[in-house]
């Protein structure tokens, strides 16, 4: 799981796309969005069917 959640930070850190993940754990689906929300607060969404989208 800390490897999943190094390549997401990762590529939010580097990427200048769009990025949709899917998470089917609901305490997994909070945990990544704590962290992203840290330095993306204005750029993530998360809607109904657990689908965080992060907007570079």
């Amino acid at each position: 799981m800390k490897l999943i959640i190094f390549i997401i930070m990762f590529n939010i850190l580097f990427a200048n796309e769009n990025i949709h993940l899917t998470i089917e754990s609901e305490t997994h689906n909070n945990a990544i969005r704590s962290i992203l929300l840290d330095k993306n607060k204005d750029l993530i969404t998360i809607s109904e069917d657990k689908t965080i989208k992060v907007l570079g």
